[in-house]
């Protein structure tokens, strides 16, 4: 019998890549043109490389040689989910050293702390006792925190000589947590997209306030959109948010009911290219 080797990160990584980049082809292939793209952690580089600032091989090489040189990190590291505000969790970790980071902020009430083991869970139980959500998250490297300085020139090696290039549709970073216009695309940001911590919230915040109203997310399953309605219940109650796919639902009933959300919004279809004629 087959043994699953998707919770190894070297090789997770590569796949999720596969999967954001395959899916945003076929949105397009079926007429939806993204008018901006945002990604979440590795998920910026499916983004570049659909923005048109990475082209398929230097993609591919970002995303490899970042999950292979996270994988001597193999449990070494976990990450927690949170309902603390950013300025919740950073009073919350001031006794805590390196040892734990804010590694996320999804959004103003959904934060996710990153770092060793022993410590998380001393935070985990500590929040529990105070009755605070929180659950851990579905890894074991500790990201976006201290440290990944550790691969730092290794990762700057391995990516020397990137092509990046500017913007075809606008990039919204979550990095610098704002449209990336100007930016360099080489190998210090992507250690950079690695080392610091995800700013998702306020890269949301710029898309929202920019008039992006209708967000697709391009994902196995939609973990983020709950954070996308956090960040856009007061100002932007009007947004509407779709998934690609969903666990354990059919995927082409799921897609079909996204495109269909999308045809009543007013987005034009490529009616060809979903139901090829073959010329007849």
């Amino acid at each position: 019998r087959p043994v699953s080797r998707l919770d190894e990160i070297d090789v997770v990584q590569p796949v999720l890549f596969a999967i954001h980049v395959a899916l945003a082809e076929l949105w397009q292939s079926w007429g939806i043109m993204p008018d901006a793209v945002v990604g979440h952690s590795m998920g910026e580089v499916a983004a570049a490389h659909v923005a048109g600032i990475l082209n398929l091989e230097d993609a591919v090489r970002v995303i490899c040689c970042r999950s292979q040189l996270l994988k001597p990190y193999h449990g070494q590291g976990k990450m927690i989910a949170t309902e603390l505000s950013p300025d919740q969790a950073k009073e919350l970790l001031k006794k805590y050293d390196n040892d734990i980071a804010i590694a996320v902020i999804n959004s103003p009430t959904s934060t996710i702390l990153s770092g060793d083991p022993e410590t998380v869970k001393e935070v985990m139980e500590f929040l529990q006792g105070q009755t605070h959500f929180c659950k851990l998250v579905n890894v074991d490297v500790a990201s976006h925190i201290p440290q990944m300085d550790q691969v730092r020139t290794e990762l700057q090696e391995a990516l020397d000589g990137l092509r990046p290039r500017s913007a075809k549709i606008p990039f919204y970073s979550t990095v610098t947590g704002s449209r990336g216009d100007g930016l360099n695309f080489g190998a210090d940001y992507w250690m950079n997209n690695l080392r610091k911590p995800v700013l998702f919230s306020d890269a949301i915040g710029h898309l929202l306030d920019d008039g992006h109203a209708t967000f697709i997310e391009i994902s196995p399953h939609p973990i983020l959109l709950s954070s996308i309605q956090q960040s856009s219940r007061l100002h932007h109650p009007e947004v509407k948010l779709l998934p690609s796919l969903r666990r354990e639902e059919h995927e082409c009933e799921v897609m079909l009911r996204t495109l269909c959300e999308m045809y009543t919004e007013g987005f034009s279809i490529s009616w060809k290219q979903l139901y090829p004629t073959d010329g007849k």
